[in-house]
C-alpha cells in the first residue's frame, strides 16, 4: 500500500516566522539533550519557552535571564512565578507585563493544567526609581488586583480570602474626603460638581491619578495603606481555576518547536 502523506501544519505567516527564528536560539543543556521549546504569540508579541526536566518551564527572551517561571508539581497543577519587565521579555520589543502573564497562563493551559497557583508581588517600577505595589494601586484605583485584571475568575486562596474581601470592601466605600484629609490634602480638586464625601469618590479621584500616570502611588504608598486602615496585599496568594479560564486565553497560540 503506499504511504500516505502527513499533511503539514500552517500557522499564521508571523507564527511560521517566529518558529524559523526561534530554531537559531534553541539551548542545550547538560549532556547534550535539548530542551523542549516553543514559541507563545500574544498580540503579536512572540515569546520563547523552554521545557526543562522537573516540572520547570522558563518563559521570556533568553534563557538565562527568564521572564517567568512555571512550576508543574503535578500533571494538572502549575504555580506561576518570577514575572518580569514585559519590554525586554520577547522577540519584538515593546511587549508588557500584562502579555507576558497571559503567555505564561496560556502555556499552563496547553500543558493541561487545571489549576494555576500564583502569589502576589506584582510591583511598578518607574523611570526615577521610585515604585509602589501594583496589587494595591489596582484595588485603590478599580476594586481588583493587578493580576485579577489579567486573569479572569483568580480568586485569593482560603487564607487570604476574608482579607481581600474586607480590603475590597474598604477601598470601593472610601470617601475622598477623609482620605485626603488623613494624608494631609495632598492635591487640591477645583471641580464644583465633585462631592468628596460621597462613598466611592477616593476611588474616583485615584483612577484619575493612575490614568494620568503621576508619581502619587509611590510617594504615598504607605500613607494610603495608614489611611485606609490596611495591610498591603503583597505576599497575598491566589488561585484560578484553568478550565474556566481557558476560553479568555482561545486568541492565544502556543506553538511546541
Amino acid at each position: 500500500m503506499p504511504r500516505k502523506t502527513r499533511r503539514r501544519k500552517t500557522f499564521p505567516r508571523e507564527v511560521e516566522t517566529a518558529l524559523l527564528e526561534f530554531s537559531m536560539y534553541n539551548p542545550q543543556y547538560g549532556g547534550g539533550s535539548s530542551a523542549k521549546t516553543g514559541i507563545i504569540v500574544v498580540d503579536n508579541k512572540r515569546f520563547r519557552y523552554w521545557d526543562r526536566s522537573g516540572g520547570t518551564v522558563l518563559g521570556g527572551n533568553n534563557v538565562t535571564q527568564p521572564c517567568f517561571i512555571l512550576l508543574f508539581s503535578r500533571g494538572d497543577e502549575a504555580a506561576l512565578q518570577s514575572v518580569g519587565e514585559g519590554n525586554t521579555c520577547s522577540m519584538d520589543y515593546g511587549a508588557t507585563s500584562r502579555q507576558l502573564v497571559r503567555a505564561a497562563v496560556a502555556l499552563a493551559i496547553h500543558r493541561g493544567a487545571k489549576q494555576l497557583t500564583l502569589t502576589d508581588n506584582s510591583t511598578k517600577k518607574l523611570p526615577n526609581k521610585k515604585w509602589f505595589r501594583l496589587s494595591d494601586m489596582n484595588m485603590m484605583t478599580n476594586g481588583q488586583t493587578w493580576y485579577e485584571t489579567i486573569i479572569p475568575g483568580l480568586i485569593p486562596d482560603s487564607d487570604y480570602t476574608e482579607e481581600v474581601t474586607e480590603y475590597r470592601r474598604i477601598v470601593t466605600s472610601a470617601t475622598w474626603s477623609s482620605i485626603s484629609t488623613c494624608l494631609g490634602d495632598p492635591i487640591d480638586l477645583t471641580d464644583p460638581m465633585f462631592d468628596g464625601t460621597t462613598p466611592g469618590s477616593a476611588m474616583t479621584v485615584f483612577k484619575g491619578m493612575k490614568d494620568a500616570k503621576t508619581d502619587f502611588f509611590a510617594d504615598y504608598r504607605v500613607g494610603l495603606l495608614r489611611c485606609y486602615g490596611l495591610s498591603s496585599l503583597f505576599g497575598s496568594s491566589w488561585v484560578a481555576d484553568l478550565i474556566a479560564t481557558s476560553p479568555h486565553y482561545s486568541d492565544i497560540n502556543v506553538i511546541d518547536s
